[in-house]
């Protein structure tokens, strides 16, 4: 079995052209992209995925189209985070099913919740779900003692921040786009580069970050990819397409990044 180390790539999800569905081919696509260009695994249904406005069953199709694709060459990781420990549990144990080698459950994120109550969600998952858990925290509402109690549980890890690397942050190092856990990093710039950017793309660096951070990880990334010729369909609501202004910088910064259309997607899965 392949280790479980290295820098992944979160994945967006593409959608039909009118947003009902999530199109296989265009996942195909994206996942090559990211794949030719060096992903050493990938994490599925995070925020660049658009999580919180797909279904539980869109969710797990998505997940085993991934897996069929990515035929083992690289681990993969899914989000199993959801509003109720029953679902984390049915996610996570899909996952587990179906060959994911970890799953990420961030902190319920939306309520509030005694120290009690979180260090049961965890415990249930881990007790029923098999494979390891990651344990994402990015509003520090676990305190230590809780999180003592939690690791000593055998399939529980803790996400810290992302430090290091080629990549500056895009989003303060903790959330469910840039974290690591053990000797995996995850990024979002990944899914553009590569683990390791080329010398054309390092100066640009601090501007996709900040492009990053003001755009948000789905909206940008899907309108990267359709700038360079890979069609990942729209954003779902309530998230909108850019504006015309951020458009714009995106495509100046593509322009700038790769010097053609040709040159950013080089052997482009799209063709």
């Amino acid at each position: 079995m392949q280790s479980l180390a290295g820098t992944f790539a979160p994945l967006p999800t593409p959608f039909t052209d009118d947003g009902g569905q999530i199109s296989e081919i265009r996942l195909a696509r994206v996942i090559r992209w990211a794949l030719e260009r060096g992903a050493q695994g990938f994490l599925v249904n995070s925020s660049a995925g658009e999580f919180t406005c797909t279904g539980s069953d869109e969710r797990k199709n998505l997940l085993e189209w991934a897996l069929r694709e990515v035929k083992s060459r690289v681990p993969i990781v899914a989000n199993a985070t959801s509003l109720n420990t029953g679902s984390s549990l049915d996610l996570a144990q899909h996952a587990g099913r179906h060959g994911a080698r970890a799953a990420v459950v961030a902190v319920p994120y939306f309520g509030s919740f005694t120290q009690r109550e979180l260090y049961q969600h965890y415990k249930l998952i881990a007790q029923y779900a098999d494979l390891p858990i990651w344990v994402l925290d990015p509003g520090g509402m676990i305190q230590e003692e809780t999180w003592s109690e939690l690791l000593a549980l055998p399939s529980m890890s803790r996400c810290q921040p992302l430090s290091g690397g080629h990549y500056p942050s895009v989003e303060g190092g903790l959330g469910l786009e840039e974290f690591s856990c053990g000797e995996v990093g995850i990024s979002p710039m990944v899914t553009l580069f590569g683990p390791d950017p080329s010398p054309a793309i390092v100066p640009y660096l601090d501007a996709w970050a900040e492009a990053f951070r003001l755009l948000g990880s789905a909206r940008l990334t899907k309108a990267v990819f359709q700038n360079v010729g890979i069609d990942l369909g729209t954003t779902r609501a309530p998230l909108l397409p850019l504006e015309y202004d951020a458009g714009d910088l995106i495509r100046r910064l593509c322009a700038e990044t790769w010097p053609s259309k040709e040159g950013a997607a080089g052997q482009s899965p799209a063709a």
